[in-house]
């Protein structure tokens, strides 16, 4: 994928927002499925943009008004070589964390998160702490998602260290859907843990850190 562009998420009226799809000669809208689109060329510097990757191309749907990009590009799909593919993107915007993110997802070692349990379990957040209603916190009887989720069956993996982005809830789906070994397998978006964290990808290895997955490749 074209530097600084991820795939579009999301479903819309007909197909994945990401799949391109036409009715007779003209673009559907990913968003109404409208053909009402109009290419960005009011300055073909900045409505299109070449790329050494690709072409990027500005629509506006003058159905719903959704602003919309296309690319054009190589894609990794596996195959010996590059594989020119079309798909709707979005500009890529690196997540920041707030305040109450870092505490609620935990550094490295999940001390908050496990701290957060621990509040939780005990309905401790209006409690002093020291007081008669106090429990002692023992981090050991709290998981983090590198606990709860990293995968020890006795067998020997080979794994490729992914990076994720959160996504729902608990989830987290990769920041780049070609280094997913599933997405080459079937051009389907998949997240590594589902957004309410009930089921996971079934080459899902457990968590390297907090904003990097373990994905099982094969077996050696």
């Amino acid at each position: 994928m074209i530097d600084e562009y991820i795939f579009k998420n999301g479903y819309g009226p007909i197909r994945h927002n990401q799949n391109v799809g036409v009715k007779d000669d003209f673009l559907c809208c990913p968003k109404c499925d409208s053909v009402e689109l109009t290419m960005d060329t009011t300055s073909m510097s900045h409505g299109v943009v070449h790329d050494k990757d690709g072409i990027i191309a500005g629509f506006t749907c003058n159905g719903c008004r959704t602003q919309i990009t296309l690319a054009l590009s190589n894609g990794d799909v596996g195959n010996s070589q590059l594989t020119a593919r079309i798909n709707w993107v979005d500009r890529y915007v690196p997540y920041e964390p707030t305040a109450s993110d870092k505490l609620t997802n935990c550094s490295l070692t999940g001390y908050s998160k496990k701290l957060k349990q621990h509040a939780e379990k005990y309905d401790l957040w209006d409690v002093a702490i020291g007081s008669k209603a106090d429990v002692s916190f023992n981090p050991k009887e709290y998981a983090t998602k590198m606990d709860e989720h990293d995968i020890d069956d006795g067998r020997d993996r080979r794994v490729k260290y992914v990076a994720i982005v959160p996504y729902g809830s608990e989830g987290s789906i990769p920041l780049n859907c070609t280094s997913c070994r599933m997405f080459r397998e079937t051009g389907d978006n998949i997240s590594c843990e589902s957004g309410s964290g009930g089921s996971i990808c079934g080459y899902f290895a457990g968590y390297a850190s907090n904003d990097v997955v373990k994905c099982e490749q094969e077996d050696k």
